[in-house]
């Protein structure tokens, strides 16, 4: 669901919510009656969602415009990797998320291993089986070898 928030519970300091995935909705403050009614709250949300996902977008392309003006090759060699890191992640994510799934450690550390392992490993593949090849030329088109 996303409009739904996570409920955290502080230490001596009471209860809070953090939003969840794209958890920005007009209920997420607390006043969604007063604001609209309630036919309107699902479609709001999906506006609000909406607004979010590509101001995001949009900000972070000017971030990266502005920070990134000149030519670097680590940040050109994960562009081009991208793709297939996209194409490839999703089975090995859910793998890493069986595996790890008895595991007695916060979820968050568990997904920042899953991450690490993850990505390491397709960028491996990437290297060293894809970039140079035929699938690597139909993702990205011709590379050739750097001596």
């Amino acid at each position: 669901m996303l409009g739904a928030s996570l409920e955290i519970h502080l230490a001596g300091l009471g209860t809070g919510h953090l939003p969840a995935g794209h958890g920005i909705d007009p209920g997420f403050f607390g006043f969604r009656d007063s604001l609209l009614p309630s036919n309107l709250h699902s479609p709001a949300a999906n506006v609000c969602q909406g607004l979010f996902v590509w101001t995001m977008i949009l900000g972070c392309m000017g971030l990266f415009r502005r920070l990134l003006t000149k030519e670097n090759r680590k940040v050109r060699y994960l562009s081009d990797s991208a793709y297939w890191l996209y194409l490839a992640h999703m089975p090995l994510v859910l793998l890493g998320q069986a595996f790890t799934a008895q595991w007695s450690l916060p979820a968050f550390l568990k997904i920042g291993i899953i991450t690490a392992v993850v990505t390491g490993l397709l960028l491996l593949v990437y290297h060293y089986a894809i970039r140079y090849t035929w699938v690597g030329t139909l993702l990205n088109g011709p590379h050739r070898r750097e001596d």
